[in-house]
């Protein structure tokens, strides 16, 4: 039961990240007024044709690897659960320590405009912690499984 958790919170974060993709288009071919504007939706560190690529590229791995999960597709080897956990946290204490130094309060418009964009890389660190522990538990879980079918090891 546990284990669906896990899924539908990587389910979850699919959808946001996807709503990110689809929001940025959307924003530069048709400009909707309940949508941010499109300034704000990416830094401008790369061109838009590359980005977009690049987090279709990010989105396809997020579902396929969420799909993967769901079906029981993906051994939880260590050198997995470790890279995705490294990856992931380090990852993450980037964004943060790039979100941290601009927080005002109230929160100014330029911190806002910096933030939007980190906030969904924020999304995909918490992605890759959570395909981590997942992992992690999915490991655990086999482990049960095996011993229960097969017993303890002996000492």
């Amino acid at each position: 039961m546990i284990r669906w958790y896990y899924i539908s919170f990587m389910t979850l974060l699919c959808g946001l990240y996807g709503f990110r993709i689809v929001g940025q288009y959307v924003q530069r071919e048709w400009p909707q007024s309940w949508l941010p504007p499109a300034g704000m939706w990416y830094s401008g560190d790369l061109s838009y044709s590359y980005l977009l690529g690049i987090q279709v590229l990010i989105l396809i791995f997020m579902l396929v690897t969420t799909w993967r999960a769901g079906a029981h597709h993906i051994t939880p080897r260590s050198w997995k659960r470790r890279l995705c956990q490294i990856a992931g946290w380090g990852y993450l204490v980037v964004i943060l320590a790039q979100m941290i130094p601009g927080i005002s309060f109230p929160p100014d418009a330029a911190w806002l405009a910096h933030a939007f964009p980190l906030f969904f890389q924020m999304i995909l660190a918490i992605y890759i912690v959570t395909l981590g522990i997942y992992l992690t538990y999915d490991a655990a879980r086999r482990k049960e499984h095996y011993f229960q079918g097969y017993g303890a090891p002996d000492s």
